[in-house]
This record gives structure tokens, sequence and C-alpha cells, in this order.
């Protein structure tokens, strides 16, 4: 009968230990606002050190404005701004039902239209966050909504 009691108090102080956990985390990690759209400085300063001799990423979202080389995305009320280098690489992702799967076709920075899916590698640059290639992805189909 001992065991079982014990038991019971290693379940419950497991079930207390996870609950308090969550709670404190929820506590500790507060999302930013989304709305607001981030400057490259913000994003940049948590990364700038003279040890970080690059940094790269993926960058995922719906084109919302076009100026120029700049473009600005968005996902899930978040935004960001990217510059998009002079040599980049475009192409289009399409599905391809001869092969019966994907395939890329090259184009150029001009056919990238507001309202399209986009996921650019990008490279911070001089405190710059700028985009080394585009590509323009197909569009949702009603199920990946």
């Amino acid at each position: 009968m001992s065991k079982v009691i014990i038991l019971i108090i290693a379940i419950f102080a497991l079930a207390a230990g996870l609950v308090m956990g969550i709670f404190l985390a929820s506590q500790y990690y507060q999302l930013p606002e989304a709305e607001e759209e981030r400057t490259e400085k913000e994003i940049a300063t948590p990364i700038q050190s003279a040890l970080i001799s690059s940094w790269r990423a993926i960058i995922q979202g719906e084109v919302e404005r076009i100026s120029g080389r700049e473009i600005t995305l968005r996902a899930n009320n978040d935004t960001l701004s990217i510059v998009i280098d002079q040599n980049v690489e475009v192409a289009r992702l399409f599905q391809n039902e001869a092969a019966e799967g994907y395939s890329l076709e090259e184009t150029n920075f001009e056919s990238v239209n507001i309202g399209d899916r986009i996921s650019v590698n990008a490279r911070l640059e001089e405190g710059k966050i700028v985009g080394k290639s585009v590509t323009i992805l197909p569009e949702l189909t009603e199920t990946e909504q």
C-alpha cells in the first residue's frame, strides 16, 4: 500500500512540475506585438558580433509591397523588408504533371508580384538583409490553407 501512495505522490509531483514549468515558460517567453514592422537594425542587432563572419536565412511569406529592389513580406501577422540583390537568381516553382512533381523555371525579379508567396535565401551584409535568390512558390491548394 505504501508503494501505491509513493507512486501517487510522485505522479502528482510530476504533474505539478509540468504545470508550473508551462506557466513559467509562458510568463518568460512573451511574443512581441506582431503588427509592427521590424527594421533590419532591430533584427540584426542581436547577431552583430565580430565573431560572426556571415549570417544566412530562408525567409518565406506573401509579398505585401514592392518598392524598387526592396520587398516586404508578410507571414502570420509579421512583416519584414528585404533588399533584393541586383544579381538575384529568381525561379518559379510549379507543379509539373508530366514529371508527377514540381519543377523550377528560371525567371526575373520583375515577375514577382504583390500577393505571391515567395521564399528568399538571404544574407546579412553590412547590417542589411539582402536577398540572394528568390523562389516564387505555387498557390496554396484549399487543403493546404
